[in-house]
């Protein structure tokens, strides 16, 4: 119930309203950090860029420059007729969700050349979660670029906290 006044909300509605807003916040987290994945990827694979530090500026260009790509992709004949009928391609997943999808994206082989497809997607804990993703690096180097950490805090610095106001 809401806080109008009228009734004060119980323990247990005071108990699911923060394990929602919970839920909310490592979905934020998550996203987020397989947006970082999908956009280095991106820019290795088809732009050619070397396996390098991201700054947040090449980040969002590639942002920019992957959903460019993704659109042109959609409007392909064949996505259109299949996007028709109900079947979900590559590209229009990322335009929607803004990663890419965890067996396929627009571009080559991702599904292995990700470690999600290990643990698909899981977030527990955020922390616990980019030191996996750091210590999976040498695994994976087309999809995880060598500082996520500082990359993630500084994106969603700027991000979450333009959300908040």
């Amino acid at each position: 119930m809401a806080e109008d006044g009228l009734v004060k909300p119980t323990n247990a509605e005071k108990l699911y309203r923060k394990i929602a807003e919970g839920n909310r916040d490592a979905s934020k987290e998550c996203s987020l950090i397989k947006s970082i994945m999908s956009v280095y990827y991106f820019l290795r694979h088809r732009v050619g860029m070397i396996d390098r530090e991201m700054s947040v500026e090449e980040f969002e260009l590639g942002e920019i420059e992957l959903r460019a790509f993704c659109i042109e992709q959609s409007k392909r004949w064949h996505n259109r007729v299949l996007q028709s009928i109900g079947f979900l391609r590559p590209a229009a997943f990322y335009l929607e969700n803004g990663f890419f999808h965890i067996r396929e994206a627009p571009i080559d082989e991702w599904y292995k050349n990700h470690p999600f497809h290990e643990s698909n997607y899981i977030l527990f804990d955020l922390e616990e979660h980019l030191s996996w993703l750091e210590e999976s690096r040498d695994h994976y180097p087309m999809s995880i670029p060598p500082n996520l950490k500082d990359l993630y805090k500084a994106l969603s610095k700027k991000r979450f906290r333009k959300e908040k106001n």
